[in-house]
Parts: C-alpha cells; sequence; structure tokens
C-alpha cells in the first residue's frame, strides 16, 4: 500500500513536472510568438516612419535628439548619424524668422517636454544643414511611458510652396482687387437678386454714395432712369440665362444719390461659374456735350470756310483736290466747286513753280505743316496772279497722315504795297543818309539802333559797326548824362521833346556842344518801341554867339559912354 502511495506520489510529481515543462515551452513559444510580433511591428513602423512623407524626429527629456526619419533627413540636409544625440534646438531652431535669437526655453519642444502638452505650430522656420531656413509647420507630442514623460516627438513638413502659392494666391487677390479699385472706371460687382455686391472708389465718385452705404443695401436699379428700367432689367434677366442673348455695351440714365442724371456707357459681363455680373461703368456726359459742341462747331467751322476771304483747299497726300471753299472757286475763276474737286492741285500753279511746289507739299508731309509759301498761281482763263499758301497737316487717329488743308491767299495788293513800300524806304533812306546833321535811332534803354553816316563824322569813328547796340551815354559829356535821361523820360511821356542843348565826347574825348530834338517811335498798338533823335553840331554857332556878345558889350560901352557924354553936354547947354 505505502509502495503504491510513493508511486502515486511520484507519478503525480512527474505528471506536474510534465505539466511544468508543457507551461514552459508553451510560455517560450508564446515569448517567440511575441518577440516575433514587436519585431515584425517594430519593422512596420521603421517602414513607416521611412515611406511618411513628414519629416519626424524624438527627442528624450534633455532635447537631445534619438531618432530621425530619411524625410527629416531629405528636408534638413542632416544624416542621421549627424544629427542623433545632438541637441535639437541649436541644429534646427536657434533662430526666428525675423533673425533674432530663439530662446531655447521659448520652443514649443522644450514646453511640450515640460508640460506634457501637445503644440501645433505653422509660423516658424527650420534651418537646414547648407544654413539656409524653411518656413515649417510642424506638431510637437509628448511621448509618455506609464503616465510619465520621457520625451517628446515633432512632426513637421517643409511648407515653402504651400507660404508660395498662399503669397501667390493673396497677391492676385490683391493685385485684381488693386485693378478693380484702380481701373480708372466705375466698377459694380451685382448679385443676380440685382443687390450690389461690391464697388470701387470711381463708382462712389459717380454715385455719390459711399461704399457702407452701397455694398450689400442698395440695388442697382435704383441708379436706372425710369425709361432704361425695363430694357435694362431684361438685360439682367437674360445674361442670367445666357450671357451672349445680352448686349454687353450700351448707355443709359444713370440717377446719382442727389438727382442727377448722368449720360453713362456701360460695359458689363458675367463672372464665371457665378450669378454675379461685373459691370464698368464710364461717364459720357461730357462727351455728350462735347459730340453735341463738336457738331455745331462742325456747322460753324462750314460757316466759316465758306465765309472765309482765303481760298481754303483740302487736298489728298498727292496734291488733289478733295474738298474747297467758296473762296477757292473765286480765286481761280471757276464756276463751281465740281470744276475744282478732283483735279491735281499743281495745275492751278504755274509751270516754273510746280517742281518747288511738290517738294514743299512732300515736306509739309514729314513735317506736318506747311510754312507760308509764295508762287504764282492761275485762274481758270489763264491770267497769273501771286498767291501765299500754307498749310497743317490732317491725320487720323492712328496719326498717319491722311489729308492736307492749305489756304491761299492772293497777294497782288500785298505786292503792289510792298513795293510801294520799298520805294518809299529808298526815299527814306536816301533822306536819312543826305541829312547833314546826325541823325540817330535808339531802344528806350539808350542803346544805339541805327544812324547815318553824319553821326560817324560827329563822333570820329570810321564805321557804324564801332557804336551800333552801344549806348549812348558814353558819348555824352558826363555832367550832362542826368539831363539826356531825363530828357528821354520826357520824350516817352510827351511823344516828342523841343529842342535842347548838350555836350557830346568824340572817339578822341574832346568835348563839343551839340543840340538836340528827339521824336519817339510807335509800334502799330502805338507803343513806344524806340527813339529818333537829330542832332546837330553847334560848336561854330556857339563861337560866333560868344564872339556876338563880345561885340555887343564892346558896343554898349561904346554907347553908355557915348551917352554920358551927351548928357554931360545937353546940361552944360541948358546951364547957360
Amino acid at each position: 500500500m505505502q509502495e503504491d502511495k510513493n508511486t502515486a506520489e511520484v507519478l503525480n510529481k512527474i505528471n506536474k513536472l510534465k505539466s511544468r515543462i508543457e507551461e514552459l515551452e508553451k510560455s517560450e513559444s508564446e515569448y517567440e510568438r511575441v518577440k516575433e510580433s514587436f519585431k515584425r511591428l517594430s519593422y512596420q513602423n521603421k517602414l513607416i516612419l521611412e515611406s511618411i512623407g513628414e519629416g519626424i524626429y524624438g527627442v528624450d527629456l534633455e532635447g537631445n535628439v534619438t531618432f530621425f526619419n530619411p524625410s527629416a533627413e531629405n528636408i534638413t540636409g542632416y544624416t542621421a548619424e549627424e544629427i542623433i544625440g545632438k541637441y535639437q534646438h541649436t541644429i534646427l531652431h536657434h533662430t526666428k524668422k525675423e533673425g533674432s535669437p530663439y530662446p531655447a526655453e521659448e520652443c514649443p519642444v522644450y514646453t511640450t517636454l515640460v508640460d506634457g502638452v501637445s503644440r501645433r505650430i505653422s509660423d516658424e522656420i527650420f534651418w537646414r544643414k547648407d544654413g539656409t531656413s524653411f518656413p515649417v509647420e510642424y506638431t510637437s507630442a509628448p511621448i509618455k511611458d506609464r503616465g510619465n514623460i520621457v520625451g517628446a516627438v515633432v512632426i513637421f513638413r517643409d511648407i515653402t510652396d504651400r507660404k508660395k502659392a498662399e503669397k501667390d494666391v493673396k497677391d492676385s487677390e490683391t493685385r485684381y482687387k488693386s485693378i478693380f479699385e484702380n481701373t480708372g472706371t466705375a466698377t459694380v460687382i451685382v448679385e443676380e437678386d440685382a443687390t450690389i455686391f461690391m464697388v470701387n472708389e470711381e463708382f462712389e465718385k459717380l454715385s455719390r454714395y459711399s461704399k457702407e452705404e452701397l455694398e450689400g443695401k442698395k440695388s442697382w436699379t435704383e441708379f436706372v432712369v425710369e425709361d432704361d428700367l425695363d430694357r435694362l432689367e431684361e438685360y439682367h434677366r437674360l445674361r442670367r440665362i445666357d450671357p451672349e442673348s445680352a448686349p454687353r455695351n450700351y448707355e443709359f440714365g444713370f440717377i446719382d444719390k442727389y438727382g442727377n442724371v448722368k449720360d453713362v456707357f456701360l460695359t458689363i459681363s458675367m463672372i464665371p461659374e457665378t450669378k454675379k455680373s461685373l459691370g464698368s461703368l464710364l461717364d459720357v456726359t461730357e462727351r455728350k456735350k462735347m459730340e453735341k459742341a463738336l457738331r455745331e462747331s462742325e456747322e460753324k467751322l462750314r460757316t466759316v470756310l465758306e465765309s472765309s476771304p482765303d481760298a481754303i483747299t483740302v487736298l489728298d497726300l498727292e496734291g488733289k483736290i478733295m474738298d474747297c471753299n467758296q473762296a477757292t472757286v473765286k480765286l481761280h475763276e471757276f464756276s463751281s466747286k465740281e470744276e475744282l474737286i478732283g483735279a491735281s492741285v499743281f495745275e492751278l500753279i504755274a509751270p516754273g513753280e510746280r517742281q518747288r511746289a511738290a517738294e514743299a507739299l512732300k515736306k509739309s508731309i514729314e513735317q506736318g505743316a506747311m510754312m507760308n509759301v509764295e508762287y504764282m498761281f492761275f485762274t481758270k482763263d489763264g491770267r497769273e496772279f501771286p498767291a501765299e499758301a500754307s498749310g497743317s497737316l490732317i491725320s487720323d487717329e492712328t496719326g498717319k497722315p491722311t489729308s492736307l488743308v492749305a489756304i491761299t491767299r492772293d497777294i497782288t495788293e500785298r505786292k503792289k504795297a510792298e513795293q510801294t513800300l520799298k520805294e518809299s524806304e529808298e526815299r527814306i533812306r536816301g533822306i536819312f543818309e543826305s541829312s547833314p546833321d546826325s541823325v540817330q535811332v535808339t531802344d528806350l534803354a539808350g542803346n544805339l539802333i541805327e544812324c547815318n553816316n553824319e553821326t560817324l563824322n560827329l563822333l570820329g569813328v570810321s564805321s557804324k559797326d564801332e557804336i551800333i547796340g552801344k549806348p549812348v551815354f558814353e558819348y555824352i559829356a558826363p555832367e550832362h548824362r542826368q539831363e539826356v535821361g531825363q530828357a528821354m523820360k520826357m520824350t516817352i511821356k510827351k511823344g516828342l521833346i523841343k529842342r535842347f542843348e548838350s555836350v557830346l565826347i568824340d572817339k578822341d574825348g574832346h568835348k563839343f556842344p551839340v543840340e538836340v530834338s528827339a521824336n519817339v517811335i510807335l509800334d502799330h498798338s502805338g507803343k513806344p518801341t524806340s527813339f529818333i533823335a537829330t542832332i546837330k553840331d553847334i560848336t561854330e554857332r556857339k563861337k560866333a554867339e560868344e564872339a556876338l556878345k563880345v561885340s555887343e558889350e564892346k558896343y554898349k560901352g561904346i554907347v553908355e559912354k557915348f551917352l554920358k557924354v551927351s548928357n554931360e553936354i545937353i546940361i552944360e547947354i541948358s546951364k547957360k
């Protein structure tokens, strides 16, 4: 019995041992399985870290890098070997984007290590190995073990492209807003229900309302005169059904805040993929007035042209007559315009002058105008007459010359007058030069403009070049210059001055007395322009006067002595 009991205990222990062995074998198998699972999970995590597009790195409680994924390497230029174990802040985060140092205690990664709070940052920069920076968006999250912070993980991405895209969008918005605000014309965006969505400053000026009064509050229909409203509302409706079914450009009466009606030219179209329309309004009130004034001006011009005493002819660039006034018909002694229109203007010019006229026309086209040129012209029956022609080029809106307007004036009478004047001037010049006295013409300041030959003799100079342009005061004795200046002022005031005496100095410095008379020369408006003075050398006359004075004094003494003796004789006789 005892043996059986011992055997049973042994068997029981063997079974327990066998069960323990089985448990150990099972535990070891589970361990291997867990180990394999952990290995597989680690490999998967490694693959994830290596394939993910964001940069990922971890730091321990001291801020030293514990891992650094391939994307982080690609973005920063650092390899994992170069950065693992290093203090991340001094490598990746040392300077702010404005250039100032970034204190470590302000770093969100450091703060996360302290308080365990995850943070998302999108307005900072990281630094690359090559010393350049890039805008970054990153998340800093704590790593915990059994509730304790043991480090942090940073997930970051280079947002250079996004920042550029945001800047491009912002620039585009700014650009389009700038264009909207600075188009130079009143611009408005309206909703489908006719509410004004947006206006620019020019629309404020046109409507006399502020943006605050307009945007989202006013309907465009409030600005249209009653006569045009139905038409514009129909355009508004059709445009939203089919943009091509309503005109893009038209005029209407626009009412501003104070009830003033203006003529407005509208250009309008739909904004793609919206029910909004964009309109540009140009105030053409002044243009309308100008067009009316232009029509009236053209009518007046036609009246003036037809009533002008001068011949006015419109020529093409080859010299053919396109139009003319009645004065042209009369000048050339034709019966009607029809006889002249289509003919060459050169046919009306004397043969010997035609080449010169053709060259003048060509030059006028090049220079844009023709100055006064004289030619011999023909009448219809062949009579020649002198005429003066001038012209201006007419160009189209592109500046291209299209025609020439020429003004021709018969100068037969002027030529006769010029000949008469020339003959008169020659006679006056003869009188001027043959005068026995010095004749001088000066400007109002006293500078010599012209003189006759006797002036040269008077002053002892050999040619006019020595004195023309010089002040006449240089030849007046210093003690008489003020007196002469006063005389000139008096001459301007009265137009002429009575003769007065003065003293001149010749080229050699000799003084001699003269007698001067002067007149003011006036222009056609009566304004003084110069002086003309006649100067006579009175040296001999002064000598004669002095001799006469001496003689008179001598004879006066004799007469007085004679009278005295006579009186004495008479007294003696009376006493007797």
